[in-house]
């Protein structure tokens, strides 16, 4: 997810502002969705009012850079917070040698995957090794039990006894969690085999466990149709071998959540924008070469108030990540020695 949702939560100025020498922007790239704007009394960069500058180009700048800091600083705070539920995984779901050959009876050829259910977590799939008895064309299908989830199909070919590298011109992500399966999500990557038959290799060896099987469950199996329930399993990988990685989207609930411990969540997000958003104007404003009433003005006032809005936007930065409300995203967890949270904060 983009978190799109707050690329126009504060507003840049609900005034006019007749020194400025570019145009204003309109809807919601002016007016923002929060009520919030930078040049507010308060928490804004006032000043600017007096600036003979393209102000609105400067304010929409510090707004998105405001923006980019926040989904980058909470992040960092989450992270020094909290103890992160995935651990990293890069490379192979399946081996790629074998000694022979499967014996499918049946119309498709397979790996089914069975997630751990981790709202936020998932695996990218970037490309396969495919182990076939032929030099063939097929058509991957990529398909899941989630009725949400669109089947994706890949073209990817097979060179005879051997694992053939198929890279995707695109990844596909499988999410570990879904509204529609909180309790059996799985996924279906599989292909009609024809003549061939699928090279007989292990997704593990000599009793090893490996790093991915603690968030999946991986199984070759043969069907004549692919759904749910409905799969005949073979003790191999059925001549796949998955090129995958894990990774946990750690902000995607921010764009979901409307409340955080009692407080309006974008409320207090929309703040942290605004303190961040006007600091770095007031920086801007203060560092330029240009000499005019804008920067001329009250420069020892504006720069304590900037280091106040720096100061007010870390500390709400800590709250929010010291303050994550159990069952809003699975990336993480709390620490074990961790058990100190801020009860309240001033909007």
């Amino acid at each position: 997810m983009s978190l799109t949702c707050l690329n126009y939560l504060v507003g840049l100025s609900e005034g006019e502002h007749s020194c400025f020498d570019d145009e204003a922007p309109e809807g919601d790239a002016l007016n923002g969705t929060s009520g919030y704007f930078l040049t507010d009394p308060d928490y804004g960069v006032n000043v600017i009012d007096n600036c003979e500058t393209n102000g609105w180009t400067l304010l929409s700048d510090c707004r998105s850079k405001a923006v980019q800091e926040f989904k980058t600083d909470l992040r960092a705070m989450l992270r020094q917070e909290k103890d992160s539920t995935i651990t990293p995984f890069s490379g192979q779901i399946g081996r790629r040698s074998a000694s022979s050959l499967e014996l499918p009876s049946k119309t498709y050829v397979g790996v089914r995957i069975k997630p751990a259910i981790l709202k936020g977590a998932k695996m990218v799939l970037s490309g396969i090794y495919l182990g076939l008895s032929q030099s063939a064309a097929f058509t991957l299908n990529i398909a899941s039990n989630d009725p949400d989830f669109s089947t994706v199909q890949k073209a990817v070919n097979s060179d005879a006894g051997v694992f053939n590298a198929n890279a995707f011109d695109s990844s596909v992500s499988l999410p570990f969690w879904s509204e529609n399966c909180t309790d059996e999500l799985e996924y279906y990557i599989y292909l009609e085999i024809g003549a061939a038959r699928p090279l007989n290799n292990l997704f593990t060896c000599c009793g090893k466990a490996q790093q991915w099987q603690r968030y999946i469950d991986a199984a070759g199996f043969q069907a004549d149709t692919v759904e749910y329930n409905n799969l005949s399993y073979f003790g191999s990988a059925a001549g796949f071998s998955l090129d995958a990685y894990f990774e946990c989207n750690e902000l995607d609930w921010i764009c979901e959540l409307e409340e955080l411990n009692g407080y309006h969540l974008l409320d207090v997000i929309a703040r942290t924008i605004q303190f961040r958003g006007a600091a770095i104007a007031l920086g801007r404003l203060l560092d330029s070469h240009e000499v005019n009433l804008c920067t001329s003005l009250n420069v020892e006032e504006q720069s304590e108030k900037r280091a106040f809005l720096n100061k007010r936007y870390s500390e709400n930065i800590q709250w929010i990540a010291q303050n994550l409300p159990e069952g809003v995203t699975d990336c993480f967890k709390c620490k074990k020695s961790n058990s100190f949270v801020k009860r309240s904060i001033i909007v």
